[in-house]
């Protein structure tokens, strides 16, 4: 695998007019065993350090998927190292990246285009926020008590009483942050 049969090529195209530091995560196929991590050369060499600041290695204990880097018996201490840990230190090991000093990072300030509506994206671009509720006024995220989804639709299959106040808060935080989750998940489904 190198830089432009990867794919890295084509997604630093798509982020090398960014004006904030991007970060590359989960990376680190897991097919051919034992994992070598040859992206490792790209992510922290001239390839790709003018557009990413690095990255996150997919995933650090061993799990039913076989990313791990490490056996790690929960409840018991220590861990034990596969053979990808040892790969991986030496992939880390052979770069030497030299990224951006702070003083030499000149934003534009420029902010980025929003994405238009898609099927990948469902928000208009030009779409007003949600307004920021009154100190302790969460009824435009509630319907009676009861949390509502982003599209306004009641959110729970709770029978509990809405008019209890401790479950119509707990609820009204919930509906809240359901909409910030909901919006945050979508954004990341439209970079992935």
């Amino acid at each position: 695998m190198d830089f432009k049969t990867s794919g890295y090529e084509a997604v630093v195209k798509e982020y090398e007019n960014y004006d904030i530091p991007v970060l590359l995560t989960e990376y680190g196929c897991n097919n051919p065993r034992p994992r070598t991590f040859p992206e490792i050369k790209s992510i922290y060499d001239s390839d790709m350090t003018g557009t990413f600041s690095g990255g996150f290695m997919y995933m650090y204990s061993e799990e039913a998927n076989g990313y791990g880097i490490a056996d790690v018996s929960y409840g018991k201490p220590g861990y034990e190292k596969t053979e990808d840990f040892d790969n991986f230190k030496d992939a880390l090991a052979a770069v030497d990246p030299k990224g951006v000093s702070e003083r030499d990072y000149k934003p534009s300030a420029k902010p980025s285009a929003c994405p238009n509506k898609s099927g990948t994206w469902p928000f208009e671009a030009d779409a007003a926020l949600p307004p920021t509720p009154k100190e302790g006024d969460r009824s435009q995220y509630t319907k009676g008590g009861v949390a509502k989804s982003i599209n306004g639709s009641d959110d729970s299959d709770d029978e509990a009483s809405p008019d209890s106040s401790e479950s119509s808060a707990a609820r009204g935080l919930l509906g809240a942050s359901s909409s910030v989750v909901a919006l945050v998940a979508a954004a990341l489904a439209h970079l992935i």
